[in-house]
This record gives C-alpha cells, sequence and structure tokens, in this order.
C-alpha cells in the first residue's frame, strides 16, 4: 500500500514488533521505552527520504497520495506524514491480526457457529462483528477529559486521562443479553452498522474519534477468513490445547494453533 520494496517486509515487521511493545509498556520497562524511541528514530530515517522523493515523483501509493494531498492549500509536512506512517503501521497490523485471530478462536470454540459460517460466507460480517463486541483487539483506549465531569466513582479533572475500558462496555449485561456468551445470531448487536459510526459496540469508539479504518477492517478479516476456510477443512484445536488472550491494551491469542485437513486446490 506505502510502495515500499518487499524486500523490506522483515524490516518493517521489527519495527511493529517494537513499537507495539513500546505501547504497551505498561509498567515503564526502560529497556523497552529505549527501544521504541530508537525504532520512532529509525522509522523516521528509513521514510524521510522516501518521503522527499515521492514529493518530487509521485506513484499511485498511499505514500505519494500523503504527499501530494493539500486541503485548504495546505499539504501535510514531512513529520506529519512519518507520524500518520507509523499509526499506519501500528493500527493497520496490530488490530486486524488480533481480530482475525479472535474470531477463529471463537469459532472453532463453537463448532455450531464455525459450520454456519463455513456454509453462508455472508455471516462472516456478523462473526466479525460478535468478536468485536465479545473480544475486541483493542481493550482499553486512553482519552483527555475535557472538562470536569461527575461520574458514578466521582470526579474526573479536566485535563486528566481516563482508561476506558472498552472490554467491559462491551460484555455489559445491561446492554446485551447473555453477554459473556458469543453468538452470531443474537439479535442485540445490530450488524447493518457495526462497522459505521452508528455500531452498537464499542471496538471502534464512537463520536469524532470513530475509527477510520473500520470499513477496511472489515474487508481484509472477510477476505483473511475465506481465505482460510477455502483452504482448511476440519478447523480444530490439537489435544490439550487451550487458546488464552495475552496483552493489555490490545489482547488476543499471541498465537494460534489450529488443526485441519487441507482442501484441495
Amino acid at each position: 500500500m506505502l510502495g515500499l520494496p518487499k524486500s523490506d517486509h522483515a524490516l518493517f515487521h521489527g519495527w511493529y514488533s517494537v513499537m507495539m511493545a513500546f505501547l504497551s509498556n505498561v509498567v515503564g520497562d526502560p529497556e523497552v521505552t529505549a527501544a521504541g524511541l530508537r525504532t520512532t528514530a529509525e522509522l523516521r530515517a528509513y521514510l524521510t527520504p522516501v518521503i522527499k522523493e515521492r514529493r518530487r515523483n509521485p506513484g499511485d501509493d498511499v505514500l505519494s497520495t500523503l504527499c501530494t494531498a493539500e486541503i485548504d492549500g495546505e499539504r501535510m509536512t514531512d513529520e506529519e506524514i512519518n507520524a500518520f506512517t507509523g499509526l499506519l503501521l501500528i493500527a493497520g497490523g496490530e488490530t486486524s491480526d488480533k481480530a482475525l485471530a479472535s474470531m477463529f478462536k471463537n469459532l472453532v470454540s463453537h463448532p455450531d457457529q464455525l459450520q454456519a459460517v463455513r456454509e453462508d460466507r455472508s455471516l462472516i460480517a456478523r462473526a466479525f462483528a460478535e468478536t468485536l463486541r465479545y473480544s475486541p483487539p483493542v481493550r482499553i483506549i486512553l482519552r483527555t477529559v475535557k472538562e470536569e465531569t461527575e461520574m458514578s466513582g466521582g470526579t474526573l479533572s479536566a485535563g486528566k486521562s481516563v482508561a476506558c475500558v472498552i472490554g467491559a462496555a462491551n460484555t455489559d449485561d445491561r446492554r446485551y443479553a447473555d453477554a459473556d456468551s458469543f453468538n452470531i445470531f443474537r439479535e442485540d448487536l445490530d450488524v447493518s452498522r457495526a462497522f459505521s459510526a452508528a455500531a452498537n459496540h464499542m471496538a471502534f469508539c464512537g463520536g469524532r474519534h470513530f475509527c477510520v479504518g473500520a470499513v477496511l477492517a472489515k474487508a481484509e478479516v472477510e477476505i483473511g477468513a475465506n481465505l482460510l476456510l477455502d483452504a482448511m477443512d476440519d478447523i480444530r484445536f490439537p489435544d490439550g490445547y487451550t487458546p488464552t488472550d495475552e496483552g493489555l491494551f490490545s489482547r488476543a491469542p499471541a498465537s494460534l494453533l489450529l488443526e485441519f485437513t487441507p482442501r484441495a486446490a
């Protein structure tokens, strides 16, 4: 998408892993912090000359679009493009792979629902929406309080940071029937608007900070799920294996072990 050499894939994967560790470093490990800052500088050093070249000779890739786009006669600065690309690297990868892993974990744990999705691929969107509600890839989002606000637990002061627990909101039994159960056929989750700003789950946040990549995420997961279902029959967990979620801000199985019968090409 960015029009960068595929030979640099391993380099970007390494940066991605370090940056995710940096963002999840809630205990303040100094080595993780140092590695994150070093990686940010490395990514900036890599991208800056590429950005200058794309300004001179734009192509049809996303990076060229960022370099040439104008709003009211203004273009993004090199620093803004660097920051946007770093955000794209994290948000465009971390959430999608965790969502796909969680969706298959949920479906394999409910074989009847997995079979329903296999037989009717239009249900992939429903399975994804229910995964976003039941086990969203991002469980906690930070927000800054704009003005002093009274809540049930006390007073939030203006300027303070608040950790909003999306995972808890999505399993509120006052909002969803049998909230702690995974059910792609539930009637209290409107799939027709699950990937829009009108979604009645919180996985994409809401209001002015609704995730702009929601529709892209839906496309990515639907494509990935279809490819996997086309390639694998009889999908199951290995004997004795139980997938476990890991992470705080973002959360999903770190790896998902599956056994299956390969489908004939």
